[in-house]
C-alpha cells in the first residue's frame, strides 16, 4: 500500500508540473505580434529607436525562454522584465499616454513564480490603454515587505469597455490556475471597475509555511 501511495503522490506532482509548464506556454502572443509590427514600421522610417526596440525585445524573449522556465525567480528579475515590457509599450503607444510604475522591495532576491503579474499588465494595455483616448492613464505599484507581495494595477477604460462585465479570458484563467497550483490559500486576487477605471489587486504571501486563507476573485 505504501508503494502505491508513493506512486500516486509522484504522479500528482508530475501532473502539477506538467500543468504549470503548459500554463506558462500560453502567454498571450498579442504583445509580440504588435511589437514586431511596430518594429517593422520603425525600420521603414529608419527611426533612431529601432536598435533600442530590438534590444528590449531580445531581452524580453531571453527572459521568457530561459529565466522564466525556472519554478521561481528573484523578484527583482520579474520587476526588470515588467519595466522592459512597459518600456516597449511606451515606445509603441503615443508618448502622451501617462504611465507610472513604482516598486518597493525590501528583499530583491525574494523568490516568486515568474510571469504572473505580467498577465494583469497585458490586460491593462490590451483592454484599456490601447483602446482609450490620449488621456489614458496606467498606474502600477509593486511592493514586497515581510514576504508579502502586493501588486496594484489601475488603468483607464475605453468608452467601449465601460460598464462591460469582467470576463475571464485565457490570460486571467491561466493566472488563477497558476495561483491555485503555486500559492494555494496564500493569495488574494480582486478585480473591479470604478469611475471609468479598471483595478486589479493581487497579494501573495510568499512564505511557504504560511496558512492564511486566500480568495481567487
Amino acid at each position: 500500500m505504501a508503494s502505491k501511495s508513493n506512486a500516486l503522490v509522484r504522479l500528482k506532482q508530475h501532473n502539477t508540473q506538467t500543468d504549470l509548464q503548459l500554463l506558462k506556454q500560453q502567454i498571450n502572443p498579442h504583445f509580440l505580434f504588435n511589437t514586431l509590427n511596430n518594429l517593422y514600421a520603425l525600420s521603414r522610417k529608419k527611426s533612431d529607436q529601432t536598435p533600442e526596440v530590438i534590444l528590449q525585445l531580445a531581452e524580453l524573449m531571453h527572459y521568457v525562454v530561459y529565466q522564466a522556465q525556472e519554478p521561481l525567480v528573484p523578484i527583482s528579475q520579474e520587476v526588470d522584465y515588467i519595466n522592459d515590457y512597459i518600456g516597449l509599450q511606451s515606445i509603441r503607444l503615443a508618448d502622451h499616454r501617462n504611465i507610472h510604475v513604482t516598486s518597493r522591495l525590501d528583499d530583491e532576491q525574494a523568490p516568486v513564480a515568474p510571469l504572473l503579474l505580467i498577465i494583469l499588465i497585458e490586460n491593462a494595455f490590451k483592454h484599456g490603454m490601447e483602446l482609450s483616448n490620449n488621456d489614458a492613464q496606467l498606474t502600477i505599484d509593486i511592493a514586497l515587505s515581510n514576504n508579502q507581495l502586493a501588486f496594484r494595477c489601475v488603468n483607464s477604460l475605453s468608452h467601449s469597455s465601460e460598464n462591460a462585465p469582467i470576463t475571464y479570458g485565457l490570460g486571467l484563467s491561466n493566472l488563477i490556475r497558476r495561483l491555485e497550483l503555486i500559492y494555494p490559500q496564500r493569495y488574494q486576487l480582486e478585480l473591479s471597475e470604478m469611475s471609468q477605471t479598471f483595478v486589479a489587486q493581487l497579494t501573495i504571501n510568499l512564505d511557504s509555511t504560511a496558512s492564511s486563507e486566500g480568495n481567487n476573485a
